[in-house]
Formats: C-alpha cells, sequence, structure tokens
C-alpha cells in the first residue's frame, strides 16, 4: 500500500498528465503520517548511532530539540547546528527562522528571554505580516448560530492567555479581535455576557496556575502531584516548591502549614488563606497506594485472592515496578490500575472537595 502510494501520483497541468517522483502532495491524506516517520528515522539514526558509540552526553543535549512535522525548535543545544546536516538527508533544506539571538518563533508561539534571562511566550501568527485583510472569525450575519459565534470569540481569548506570559500581550490580542469581531456585526452585551460566563469558570482551575507579575491572579487552583507513601518530606517540599514560583511571579499563594515528618503522607492537603478570598485555594493530592490495597472503593473491601492480588503495586520506590520515577511508558493494564487509584483517592475525598468548592464560590459571591 505504501509503495502504491508513492508511485502512483498524478497531476494534470496544461492539460497534460504528470507523474510526481520526489515527495508527495500536501493534500495526501497520508503525507503528513509519511513525513513524519520519514523524518523520524533519520532522527532516531542518529540517536542511536551515538549512544551505541558511548557519548550518551551528547544525545542528552538534544533534549530539548523538538521537531512537529516541518518545523524544528532546539533550546540550549550548541551541538544541533554541527549535526544538522548529519540528521537530514541533503535534499531537505532546513532554513533558519530565528528572530534574534534571545527569540525565536515555534508553530504559533513567540519564545523570548527577558534581561532577567526568564523565558517569556506570546502569540506568534505570520499573517500579522500580511498586508490584506484575514478573515479567520466569523461574520455573525454568516448561517452560524449566535452562541456558536461567541464561542469562537471565547476560545480565541482563552488560546490568546494560554500563549502569553505577560498581561500587555493578551491585552495587545483581545483588544484586535474586539475591534474585529465589533466591525463583523457582534453586539457587544452579548459578548460581555459570554465573557461574564467565563469569569465563573475561572474559579476552578485543572492544571497550572497561570499568573504573571502585572495580573491579578483571581483563580481557585486545584493540582496533585505525585509523592512515595515513605516520603513525608517530599510533600512538603513539592508545597514549597509551588510557593516559590508563585513567589518569583509575585502571586498569591496561601500559607503553607507545618508537615509533621514523624507523622504518614496525607493523601490530601488542603491550603487557604481564610483572609483572603482572592488567594487560590490549593488542594495537594498525593498518589498513594495504601488503602486501595484493601478497598476497591471506599467502604467496599477486596474480597476475592484476584482482587488483592490485582490492588499489590508499589509506586515509585521500588526500581522494579512498573511505575518506578525512570519508567514513563505503561501497559494498557497498569495505567487502567494507576487510573483507579486516583479514582478511589479522588473519591475517598469527595465530601471535602465538595465543602472547599462551596466555600470558594461563597467568597466570591461575598466580594462581587
Amino acid at each position: 500500500m505504501f509503495n502504491f502510494q508513492i508511485d502512483n501520483i498524478f497531476v494534470v497541468f496544461g492539460g497534460k498528465v504528470f507523474q510526481q517522483i520526489v515527495g508527495i502532495p500536501m493534500g495526501t491524506n497520508c503525507a503528513p503520517l509519511l513525513a513524519n516517520i520519514f523524518l523520524y528515522l533519520y532522527e532516531a539514526e542518529l540517536i542511536y548511532s551515538v549512544v551505541s558509540e558511548g557519548k550518551k552526553f551528547l544525545a542528552s543535549d538534544f533534549n530539548f530539540t523538538y521537531r512537529y512535522i516541518d518545523d524544528l525548535l532546539s533550546i540550549n543545544n550548541l551541538k544541533f547546528t554541527d549535526y544538522l546536516s548529519s540528521i537530514y538527508p541533503s535534499e531537505l533544506e532546513v532554513k533558519e527562522t530565528t528572530e534574534t539571538n534571545d527569540s525565536a518563533s515555534y508553530l504559533d508561539i513567540m519564545l523570548s528571554y527577558d534581561t532577567d534571562g526568564h523565558m517569556n511566550t506570546s502569540l506568534y501568527d505570520k499573517r500579522d505580516d500580511f498586508n490584506i485583510s484575514i478573515t479567520n472569525v466569523p461574520f455573525l450575519s454568516s448561517n452560524i448560530p449566535s452562541p456558536s459565534a461567541c464561542g469562537v470569540f471565547i476560545s480565541q481569548l482563552i488560546r490568546y492567555a494560554r500563549a502569553s506570559t505577560k498581561y500587555r500581550n493578551f491585552i495587545l490580542r483581545a483588544r484586535r479581535l474586539s475591534d474585529k469581531v465589533l466591525s463583523q456585526g457582534y453586539v457587544c452585551g452579548r459578548l460581555t455576557s459570554s465573557l461574564s460566563l467565563l469569569r465563573q469558570c475561572e474559579e476552578l482551575c485543572d492544571g497550572e496556575m497561570m499568573a504573571t507579575r502585572d495580573r491579578k491572579q483571581r483563580m481557585t487552583n486545584f493540582f496533585g502531584k505525585v509523592v512515595g507513601e515513605d516520603q513525608p518530606i517530599q510533600a512538603k517540599n513539592e508545597v514549597r516548591l509551588a510557593q516559590t514560583w508563585a513567589e518569583d511571579h509575585k502571586a498569591k499563594f496561601p500559607p503553607v502549614p507545618k508537615f509533621d515528618e514523624t507523622q504518614p503522607v496525607k493523601k490530601l492537603y488542603i491550603l487557604e488563606d481564610e483572609n483572603d478570598p482572592l488567594c487560590p485555594v490549593i488542594m495537594h493530592f498525593v498518589l498513594i497506594n495504601r488503602d486501595f490495597k484493601i478497598f476497591s472503593s471506599p467502604g467496599v473491601k477486596r474480597e476475592t485472592r484476584s482482587d488483592v492480588r490485582y490492588a499489590e503495586f508499589d509506586l515509585f520506590e521500588d526500581k522494579s515496578c512498573p511505575y518506578n520515577c525512570t519508567n514513563f511508558k505503561y501497559t494498557n493494564a497498569e495505567f487502567d490500575k494507576l487510573s483507579e487509584l486516583v479514582r478511589f483517592i479522588v473519591l475517598n475525598h469527595e465530601d471535602e472537595i465538595k465543602k472547599q468548592i462551596k466555600k470558594v464560590y461563597g467568597r466570591r459571591a461575598k466580594t462581587t
């Protein structure tokens, strides 16, 4: 099938039929996949060769070198340009697109370093350089429901926020988008209503904190961290790291309580500032296989031998177990076990989670 696809590519031009013998058309469904596999084989060959030659240090230089289809990004890899001609065939032309010594674009992100050495990101769109008007948002007069059209507006704002580490970059994009949609028939009041719904969702954020030095943090953050059962000090260290990150970015962070290192690690730590309703609430989940070995779900004991064996696994400490910190590949069965453990821990704290959500909305209601 592969050979047939490659050997039977024909195009019509000027009334004549031509057979393409170099490359494959971009419009072919399998083209991205084939191109990706083609380039990967060359990349893998380089890594395998340097590792087999005992040059693991050289392979590690490529830890922060990435490729998505035909876009390359290499960070802090001084050897990349030296080996570029050895990686890819001569038929491929790799163009340097680095903007300056401290900035470069990758996909839709512009990466740059400030004077303090911190990396910042902003949205990059090559269409900004076009001298023609680009229609990338539907007109409200088109055959599209109004809620869907407003949804496009909101989704773009979320995209801008995720791509921008500086508040001013987000505001610049948001204003430009607002002016554009208003000129295309959108109603300001409807957009404002959509934004109010978005603000309500800010209270619960699954993932990393999104705060910058010049932006007020208005989100409650719930995040989990993997910690081994016999590492009570590790739970404290992970929270301290998050606290340090918040301090560096001038973001609010609740007080960190004292951790009793003589006691076993809890499966949930709740950090909050009762005196500041705008301070995020941190729910720090710890992945521990302790009660899960006895109970299949809250209050339901394991009875059969096979059910008990199913839950008999260690986490992170044992190098021979599939979940040790150096293993990043799980079988479906191993992943299912880990997923069941996470579900078990969350269900065991369902009341506490609901209590915190209720408390957060109560606080917000008093401040608005």
